[in-house]
Order: structure tokens, then sequence, then C-alpha cells
């Protein structure tokens, strides 16, 4: 029976452009390969061993694709919807990205 070395163990952290994202990046790069994954058309870190790729949490057939693809061993979900003011006047986009982008 082999196992998978930290290293080799593939992490998709979603909302990587987010404060938290940019983080859990920064901490992990060193010791995972890194997909990232954010609602954005760039990654805002530059880092070259990372892959970025845009990813909207909120529509279920592109994450079901996605992760399919990519088969992470391990999904850390920092995407979320945060400001708090808009979230009263927005809440159903609130709620695609803070209850349904978790379910999917």
């Amino acid at each position: 029976m082999s196992t998978i070395s930290a290293a080799q163990k593939r992490v998709l952290i979603t909302g990587a452009n987010g404060l938290l994202g940019q983080k859990l990046v920064q901490t992990f790069k060193d010791k995972f390969q890194i997909m990232a994954s954010g609602n954005e058309d760039h990654f805002y870190i530059n880092e070259k061993e990372v892959h970025y790729e845009i990813l909207d949490i909120t529509d279920y057939a592109r994450c079901k694709s996605f992760i399919q693809d990519v088969k992470p061993d391990i999904i850390v979900n920092a995407a979320s919807y945060t400001n708090v003011d808009a979230c009263e006047v927005e809440r159903e986009a609130c709620w695609d990205v803070n209850v349904k982008g978790v379910e999917n």
C-alpha cells in the first residue's frame, strides 16, 4: 500500500483571491500542490507554482466538472460574500455564495 506525501496532495482553495484564501495559498504552497480558484479573471498573488482558474462556486455543474477534472485530495472553501451591508440588500446573492456555493 503506497502513501501520498503531503507535497503530492492536491489542495483546491476556492476564494483564493480573498484575504483568507491568499493567506491559505501562502501557507500551503510549499507543502502541497495548490489549485487556486476564484471568480476574478486573474490571480492576485504572483506564484508561479500555483495554478489559478476561474470558478464560480454558485454554478453546480461547473463545480462538479471542475472537481472531477482537478481531482483534489482536499478542498478548502474560503469563498464567501462578506460585505455585511450589501448582504442586507443583495440577500439572494449572499445566499447563493454562502449557502449554495458551500453545498456545491
